[in-house]
């Protein structure tokens, strides 16, 4: 059930309303659980109208547990005395209640008005215009064989829906996103040389046996 079915405008001082108050000298708070039932009734219509019938009076009459008379009567006097519903023809409606769903009716056609342009807009964006494209991508993997067509068209598209733009020449738009992505692919990779090795060496002080003349030295030092 949709959420919003049962919506209706409720003023927080709606009982220190003149017509209503008017309503409850006649017929007590039980006329004013009446009044809002009907209001409820009403908006539960396509159109919040109810038509003025016997067969109306005998629904309406089996759900407030009341005979059909006095159904009758007090719709009249909300009509005619009270002034809180008027008569069109064959149906009765409220003007208030008609007012205040014509403003929610609007605010709703408006939102989906906006996410109607909104979706055209996306849709526009992620899907080529012209009939010939399908040829133009053809035209397209000759002219840059090194480059993944497919996987770029993707790309493509799912920048421009990401984006939200309006791609008004889709040719010229992925022309220059293969360009790019070309220059991109044959930019070459510079990697960071390599730092040097640093050496490390040891001195030994003390005596030692020169290698190269077999004598004993004392106290010299000499690298390892």
């Amino acid at each position: 059930m949709n959420k919003d079915s049962y919506w209706f405008k409720h003023d927080s001082n709606a009982s220190q309303d003149l017509k209503l108050k008017a309503l409850r000298k006649r017929y007590g708070w039980q006329g004013s659980g009446w009044y809002w039932y009907l209001i409820e009734t009403l908006r539960n219509e396509t159109d919040y109208k109810l038509e003025y019938s016997d067969f109306t009076f005998d629904s309406l009459a089996e759900d407030m547990k009341v005979e059909v008379e006095q159904v009758k009567k007090f719709i009249d006097d909300c009509i005619e005395k009270l002034h809180l519903f008027s008569k069109d023809g064959n149906y009765f409606s409220s003007e208030r209640l008609l007012r205040d769903m014509a403003f929610l009716d609007d605010k709703r056609e408006k939102a989906r008005s906006a996410g109607r342009i909104s979706g055209e807009h996306r849709r526009a964006a992620a899907e080529p215009i012209d009939s010939d494209f399908a040829t133009f991508i053809e035209e397209m993997r000759t002219a840059y064989p090194h480059l993944d067509i497919n996987k770029e068209l993707e790309g493509w598209k799912l920048y421009n829906q990401e984006s939200k733009r309006k791609v008004l020449r889709p040719k010229s738009s992925f022309r220059n996103w293969l360009e790019k992505a070309g220059k991109y692919q044959n930019k070459p990779i510079v990697k960071s040389p390599k730092p040097a090795q640093q050496s490390f060496q040891r001195t030994y002080k003390g005596d030692y046996i020169d290698e190269a003349t077999g004598m004993k030295v004392i106290d010299g030092s000499k690298s390892v």
